[in-house]
Formats: structure tokens, C-alpha cells, sequence
């Protein structure tokens, strides 16, 4: 199954584009309203923040508020609670892409995500989509549709994510600085052009639909931090990646297809139809 990661700065349009990919087909998998659950009734980690914070928890509620004023004046009570609650959170959303892969393995499922650099998951899927608008244009959705003012618009995106730093994880970027139409024409000739055929070579279990093109550096240097994520080492050797195998053919093909590759003729090759990559065992 292709899994993809959907990130962007405030304002830029990121949750558009997870409505778009949302019609288009995909299934989407929103981390904040994963993360909320995780303190829902029930859960495992009420517990952990009633042993932390009684007083926030009441008859297996939590006062979201009250703990929201403990933690956000209070650095380590905040790392506190992000070691109860992230690692659920990501376990949750392991869980839920299972679900969908045992359903169909011909599905795209895109984690949309607000922080994905910094959460240890930059090169935990298959394909990262970023959404960017120049400022101007996000002061101006975030003053006008989401009510806020100027300089609080501008403090938010000025604590986020530099650009840069996107750019070195993005293999596809969206730029939204112009209309809706246009958008969802750029959203719409990615899903039939790249992530579609993508899934289409995952689930086949072979490169049916592809570009002859060589990778580009970025490309080569994305798909390496992918092998290396899924425990392979890996390495450029001219224009094609050395990996070592894992303890077993099978672990090795596994960690490949979460990687984005797949088996042939005793190497991998990139499912991805945008360029043609081959790894070989040094």
C-alpha cells in the first residue's frame, strides 16, 4: 500500500489538499484528531496522566483545559505529557494503516500531518507532499478566514517549520498561492499522474507503470534516508544505490516495499513512476 506523509506551515493550505485527496480516493489519516483521542475515555494513557495530575482527571474524563494550563507553562510537565501521548498516537496511526492495507492493498493513505519534521517520521512513508504559499498569502487566509490578527498570525508562522527545512524532506512540493481551481487541478494531476500508478506498482508487486528518467540527487539522497529508516543500510554507487540485506530475504523485501521498493530479478527497483532507481546488494 502507498503510504504518504501531507505537511505544510499555517495558512498554506495543507488541510485543502487532504479534502482534495479526500474526494479524489484517499484515505486519510488526520494525526491531531488522533492525538485528541488518545485522552478519550478509555484510553491507556488516562491513567498515565491521573498518576501524573489527579486533579485534571474526573470519573476517567480529562479536563483538557485544566491540563492544557499545567503543561503549556511548564516545559518539563509538557515533555511529560508528550511521553504519554505521542508514542500512542503514532501507534494508533500504525494500526489504523494496517487496517487499510488488509482492506486494500491498492489503497493511498496519506497521514496528514502538522509537524513532520522533528516527529521521527520524515522518512517513515513512502511519498512527503508539502503545501507552501508565500506570507503574504497565508497572513492573509489566516486574517480573513480563520479570524485572526496580523501580528498573531505572524507570531504563529514564525515559530514553525523554516521552509528550508521542508524543502529537504518534500518530494513533491504544492505551491498555493494562487486560486482554489488551481489547486485542486495541481492535486488532481499529481493523484493520476504519480500517486496513483505509484500504488498501482506497490500493490502488483512489480514497476508496471514507470519513467525511464534517472533520480536526481534529491531523489537518490530521499530514497536512501527511506532504506536507512527501515533499518537498511544503504549507499550511492554511480547512478543506483549498494544496500546491505537484512538477516532474511523475506525481512529484507519487507523493509524494501515500506521503503518504496520492490523485488526484480535479484535487486530492487523504485515503485515510484517518477523516475527509475535500482538498488543492488553489495
Amino acid at each position: 500500500m502507498l503510504t504518504v506523509a501531507l505537511t505544510g506551515g499555517i495558512g498554506a493550505g495543507k488541510s485543502t489538499v487532504s479534502r482534495i485527496l479526500g474526494t479524489l480516493g484517499a484515505y486519510i489519516i488526520d494525526v491531531d484528531l488522533v492525538a485528541k483521542s488518545v485522552l478519550d475515555p478509555g484510553s491507556p494513557s488516562v491513567s498515565a496522566v491521573r498518576e501524573l495530575w489527579p486533579s485534571v482527571v474526573h470519573d476517567d474524563v480529562v479536563d483538557r483545559s485544566a491540563l492544557a494550563q499545567i503543561v503549556f507553562h511548564d516545559d518539563d510537565a509538557l515533555a511529560q505529557l508528550s511521553a504519554i501521548t505521542h508514542p500512542r498516537t503514532w501507534e494508533l496511526i500504525d494500526e489504523r494503516l494496517a487496517q487499510v492495507e488488509a482492506e486494500d492493498r491498492t489503497a493511498v493513505a496519506v497521514v496528514d500531518l502538522a509537524l513532520l519534521v522533528g516527529s521521527g517520521r520524515e522518512w517513515a512513508y513512502q511519498l512527503n507532499l508539502v503545501v507552501d504559499a508565500n506570507p503574504e498569502t497565508r497572513i492573509r487566509r489566516l486574517t480573513s478566514y480563520r479570524k485572526m490578527n496580523e501580528r498573531d498570525a505572524r507570531a504563529r508562522m514564525a515559530t514553525q517549520v523554516e521552509t528550508t527545512h521542508l524543502e529537504a524532506v518534500s518530494d513533491v512540493w504544492i505551491e498555493n498561492s494562487g486560486s482554489a481551481s488551481g489547486l485542486r487541478n495541481k492535486v488532481e494531476e499529481l493523484w493520476q499522474a504519480r500517486l496513483v500508478p505509484f500504488a498501482a506498482n506497490l500493490a502488483a508487486g512489480e514497476r508496471a507503470i514507470g519513467s525511464s528518467l534517472k533520480p536526481t540527487q534529491l531523489e537518490m539522497n530521499h530514497a536512501i534516508a527511506r532504506l536507512r529508516h527501515q533499518r537498511i543500510e544503504a549507499s550511492l554507487e554511480g547512478q543506483d544505490l549498494a544496500f546491505t540485506p537484512l538477516a532474511t530475504v523475506q525481512a529484507t523485501e519487507e523493509a524494501f516495499r515500506r521503503a518504496g521498493f520492490l523485488p526484480e530479478e535479484g535487486h530492487f527497483v523504485s515503485a515510484d513512476p517518477a523516475f527509475n532507481l535500482t538498488a543492488q546488494a553489495a
